[in-house]
C-alpha cells in the first residue's frame, strides 16, 4: 500500500480516516500472474487499487494484433473503462507483470473519506491528460519522439509514488509490449532504444532504465509535466 499512499498524498490531503482505511483494508488483495486478462466483465464496477505490478487496457483486432491503449502503473487507481456499447464489454484489463490488486475503500457517513475522493478525482485528470498524450505521440510522433516522451511520463508517473530515485526506475515491459503500445515493431523500438542508449540518453540494465540526461529528452519532445503547478519543463531549442 506504500506506493499509493504516497500517490494519493501529493495529490491531496488525507485525513486520518483516510489513512485508516488504506492502512486497515477490509478485504485481501487479489493476486494475478503475468498474461492474465482481467476485470472485463460487463457488471465489475468496483474501484481498486493496483498495489503491486503492471497492468494495461488493451484493444484486440480480429487477426490478433493489439493496440495498448494505457498504462497502469504500482499505486493507481484501476477505475473501471467506460463499456463498448456493440459488444457490452470493457477492454481488456492485462496483467504486464505479476500484480496484486486492492479494493478501494467506500465512504460512508462517519468515514466519508473525502481525502481518498479527492486523490481519486485528481487521478482521473491525469490519467485523461496520459490518454490525450497517447494520441497525440501516436498521431504526430516519430518512433524516437514517442520513445523518449513515454519514458519522462512513466519516470513523473513513478516518482509520484515515490518508485522513482535520481531518474532511476523498474520498467518491465518487455519490447513488444512497448512496441503494441507505442504503435511501432519490436524491431523499431529495440532500435530507438539502441540509439538512445549511444547517444547517451538512457542507461537500460535489465529491466531497470536510468535517464542520463533528462533535460535533453525533455528539449527533444517539448515535454510538460503531467502536474499543474508541477516544475516547466525547459524550453526546447531553436
Amino acid at each position: 500500500m506504500h506506493a499509493s499512499i504516497a500517490r494519493m498524498e501529493k495529490l491531496a490531503t488525507l485525513g486520518q480516516d483516510d489513512l485508516n482505511a488504506l492502512l486497515n483494508p477490509h478485504s485481501v488483495p487479489r493476486a494475478y500472474p503475468a498474461k492474465r486478462e482481467l476485470l472485463n466483465g460487463p457488471h465489475d464496477d468496483e474501484v481498486r487499487i493496483l498495489l503491486r505490478g503492471w497492468a494495461g487496457r488493451v484493444d484486440y483486432m480480429p487477426d490478433g494484433r493489439r493496440q495498448i491503449t494505457s498504462l497502469i502503473l504500482p499505486g493507481e487507481f484501476v477505475d473501471p473503462s467506460p463499456m463498448l456499447p456493440e459488444t457490452r464489454r470493457r477492454p481488456a484489463l492485462v496483467a504486464f507483470t505479476p500484480i496484486s490488486i486492492g479494493n478501494l475503500p467506500s465512504p460512508t457517513a462517519q468515514e466519508p473519506l473525502t481525502g481518498i475522493r479527492a486523490a481519486r478525482a485528481a487521478s482521473r485528470a491525469i490519467e485523461e491528460a496520459c490518454l490525450r498524450r497517447h494520441i497525440t505521440r501516436l498521431g504526430r510522433m516519430n518512433a524516437f519522439e514517442r520513445t523518449v516522451h513515454l519514458l519522462l511520463e512513466i519516470s513523473e508517473r513513478l516518482a509520484l509514488a515515490d518508485l522513482e530515485t535520481n531518474d532511476r526506475f523498474a520498467m518491465p515491459l518487455t519490447q513488444e509490449e512497448l512496441a503494441d503500445y507505442c504503435g511501432l515493431t519490436s524491431v523499431h523500438v529495440n532500435r530507438t532504444l539502441q540509439y538512445m542508449r549511444g547517444e547517451r540518453l538512457i542507461d537500460l540494465r535489465g529491466k531497470t532504465v536510468n535517464l542520463l540526461d533528462r533535460a535533453a529528452m525533455i528539449r527533444a519532445v517539448a515535454y510538460t509535466p503531467l502536474r499543474p503547478g508541477a516544475a516547466e519543463a525547459p524550453a526546447p531549442q531553436s
